[in-house]
């Protein structure tokens, strides 16, 4: 989700046996490693443990991409 005008924060749901240290590091270095190749150097991205907040009105998760 998108935290601020710079910012991408990735939260994830990870199997018991992984670290989800690694695994959502792992994958916040790929999404910035893809917006600096994309024309997006000062984009900041992290990641949470925190779990997904879900819309009040459909249940859904939103995705937010501010291109």
């Amino acid at each position: 989700m998108q935290t601020d005008d710079e910012t991408i924060q990735l939260r994830g749901l990870c199997s018991a046996d992984s670290n989800p240290e690694e695994v959502l590091g792992g994958l916040s270095k790929h999404l910035k490693q893809f917006l600096l190749q994309h024309g997006c150097p000062d984009a900041k991205v992290e990641w949470s443990l925190e779990p997904f907040i879900p819309n009040q009105r459909g249940g859904k998760i939103p995705v937010y991409v501010k291109l």
